[in-house]
């Protein structure tokens, strides 16, 4: 888990606002808007007036693009606002990257959440309550899933598949 990354923030509870400059309002309120409705565009009319196609298989795709795109614009304001010291992180999401930190470094050796929040100075109460609050998830569930993708990488590499992310394709 990457904090850092749209995917990171976003939680169940997400009570993070991020503010959009003026000059890109009017863009991430097209990409709204858009939804991938595929020619149909914002309106569910095509440039004709006619009205949209009918969602087909490409259509979930360029949702979840839309999607990604619109995350990935807030992940950049967002950082922005970080860096300007314009937006201070609350005290779970500190945590959250605390945890984050710890777990990568320590996910090949320690599965259980009174380790992490040992290593925080913390009571194990803590972590889990923030972690939940913050991502929808349980504490153990964010490991569990952190040893599942490595587990899957090793897999891949052991059966000769290229990594995630690196290598050509046939």
């Amino acid at each position: 888990m990457r904090p850092n990354t749209p995917v990171g923030l976003v939680g169940r509870y997400g009570a993070q606002s991020v503010r959009v400059p003026v000059e890109e309002a009017a863009r991430v309120d097209r990409l709204v808007a858009d939804r991938g409705g595929g020619a149909g565009g914002p309106a569910g009319r095509d440039a004709g007036g006619r009205g949209a196609r009918p969602p087909d298989a490409q259509s979930v795709e360029v949702q979840r693009h839309l999607l990604l795109t619109l995350l990935l614009r807030a992940e950049r304001h967002y950082d922005h606002a970080r860096a300007d010291g314009s937006l201070s992180d609350d005290g779970d999401t500190q945590l959250r990257r605390r945890f984050a930190a710890l777990l990568e470094r320590d996910f090949g050796h320690h599965h259980d959440v009174g380790h992490y929040a040992d290593a925080m100075g913390v009571p194990t109460a803590v972590p889990v309550r923030a972690l939940s609050h913050s991502t929808g998830r349980p504490t153990k569930a964010l490991i569990t899933d952190r040893v599942m993708l490595e587990a899957a990488r090793l897999l891949r590499l052991r059966e000769g598949a290229p990594p995630l992310g690196g290598g050509p394709t046939p």
